[in-house]
């Protein structure tokens, strides 16, 4: 079984949404999202003062492991 992150950035004054799949996630004190993803990439996201995180853990069971 693998845990991986489904992180959204919800942005209610624009009526948008991101999201992002990660092995693993770390937020700083500067509101600097950091996502490290084997499948889909690293990425550095600054989390503006009018967006809403949200983080969704999903276990990934494999039947052939």
């Amino acid at each position: 079984m693998q845990i991986y992150y489904d992180i959204t950035l919800n942005d209610e004054s624009k009526n948008s949404s991101i999201s992002y799949w990660a092995d693993s996630f770390s937020i700083d004190e500067n509101r600097i999202l950091r996502v490290k993803s084997i499948e889909c990439g690293d990425i550095t996201v600054k989390i503006d003062a009018n967006e809403r995180l949200i983080v969704r853990d999903v276990c990934v069971e494999d039947e052939f492991c």
